[in-house]
C-alpha cells in the first residue's frame, strides 16, 4: 500500500509530508517517511512526536530500526522505548551499542515525567576559570 497521492518513484519533500501527516494512517506515515531523502528524513524524524517515531520504527526493517534509534539522544531513545509495546522494548534496547544501552537503561528506571526521565546524561564541561561570557562562547 502506497501513501495517499504519493508517487513512489519520486522523493517527497519534508513539507509535503508535514502537510498531509495528520490525515495519513500509521502505515502510510511510515511509507511516506521512507520516500524522504536521507537528510530530510533525519530532520523530519527529529521533529516528530515520540509516538510518531515509535510508529515509524515499529514498521521498519531491523537494520533501519538500528540506524534511526541510534540517531536519537539517550533520553529520546528512552522515551521511544517507553512508548513502544512491552514485547518490543528489549529488541529495541538490543539495537543500541553497549554504552547507549547502559545510559538508556538508567533513564528507563525513572518515570517519564520526573527529572531523571527527562534528562540527557550527556553534558558539557567548561574550564572552571572562565567567565560566564567566555563559557558561552566556549560552548558555542
Amino acid at each position: 500500500m502506497r501513501p495517499m497521492n504519493f508517487d513512489p518513484a519520486e522523493k517527497l519533500s519534508e513539507s509535503e509530508i508535514e502537510d498531509t501527516w495528520s490525515v495519513l494512517s500509521a502505515d502510510e506515515r511510515a511509507e511516506a517517511f521512507c520516500l524522504l531523502g536521507r537528510e530530510e528524513a533525519q530532520d523530519f524524524f527529529l521533529k516528530i512526536s515520540v509516538d510518531d517515531r515509535a510508529q515509524i520504527i515499529r514498521r521498519l526493517p531491523e537494520g533501519e530500526k538500528r540506524l534511526w534509534l541510534r540517531l536519537l539522544a539517550p533520553d529520546d531513545s528512552a522515551d521511544l522505548i517507553q512508548h513502544s509495546p512491552d514485547e518490543e522494548r528489549s529488541m529495541l534496547l538490543n539495537l543500541l551499542d553497549d554504552q547507549n544501552r547502559r545510559e538508556v537503561n538508567v533513564l528507563l528506571t525513572y518515570k517519564q515525567d520526573v527529572a531523571g526521565g527527562l534528562m540527557n546524561p550527556h553534558f558539557a564541561r567548561v574550564p572552571p576559570d572562565l567567565t560566564a561570557d567566555e563559557a558561552i562562547r566556549y560552548l558555542r
